[in-house]
């Protein structure tokens, strides 16, 4: 609790910092901006080119990480704000929604399991899986669905990141729950194919995620603006921003 405490005052002190420097100097060009690995990777590309375009003198830097990092850099004012998959592990921050994001079951295009119109969940627990790493919200997605269902498959294999995982399932190593995001063009080229259960899958959100107290400088106002263009933005209330379970 007094750890809680410490970092919000600090936080605090670092935000009243930057804000006098804004008054003291002009607005600030910089934004310190982060994101997971799902929309760091997939969504996010084009909207940071478009941005780059329009504000060439502001400092842009930008890093993905897990979502737990991610998460408390912006609650340490390591970081300005951040896009997220999924649920919010702190409840200090506020999140607004950037857009669904709907998540498959892939496999190769030569499986058997693509030969069934529906499969049961049953179906795919002798199946290899192939996972995200402890902490994504991908894999909590998938374990999650895997207990609703009561599912206990034995034979997993875990990657870092979703091309890791895309390629594994072109390798025909295994089938796995990923962001439809991320497998778009592969589905399209039928590099990789989807199964369709019976029950439905899981949907999640991407949020935009900072501080409640964080005050913006001229850059990160301007990528506020970008995302409010490209993205029907809105605010997602506190009570459904923890992770279930």
């Amino acid at each position: 609790m007094f750890l809680e405490e410490a970092r919000r005052i600090l936080g605090a002190v670092d935000r009243t910092h930057e804000r006098m420097q804004e008054v003291a100097r002009g607005a600030i060009g910089r934004i310190r901006f982060g994101a997971t690995a799902t929309p760091g990777l997939y969504l996010l590309p084009p909207l940071l080119a478009t941005y780059r375009g329009e504000h060439e003198s502001y400092d842009l830097r930008f890093e993905i990480g897990p979502i737990h990092a991610i998460a408390e850099r912006v609650a340490r004012n390591d970081l300005d704000m951040a896009i997220v998959a999924g649920a919010l592990p702190s409840g200090e921050l506020q999140a607004r929604s950037l857009s669904q994001d709907e998540l498959v079951i892939i496999a190769p295009p030569g499986s058997p399991l693509t030969r069934a119109r529906t499969l049961k969940p049953s179906q795919l627990e002798a199946a290899t899986w192939l996972l995200r790493e402890e902490g994504s919200d991908t894999r909590r997605q998938t374990t999650a669905w895997w207990h609703r269902h009561r599912l206990a498959p034995t034979r997993t294999m875990t990657f870092d990141n979703p091309d890791a995982i895309k390629r594994t399932v072109m390798a025909d190593l295994g089938i796995a729950m990923v962001s439809r995001l991320t497998v778009a063009e592969d589905l399209a080229s039928r590099r990789v194919a989807t199964l369709s259960v019976k029950t439905g899958l899981p949907t999640r959100e991407f949020l935009v995620i900072d501080h409640p107290q964080k005050h913006h400088g001229a850059a990160c106002r301007a990528m506020l603006q970008l995302l409010e263009r490209t993205f029907p933005l809105r605010a997602v209330p506190a009570r459904s921003r923890r992770p279930a379970g």
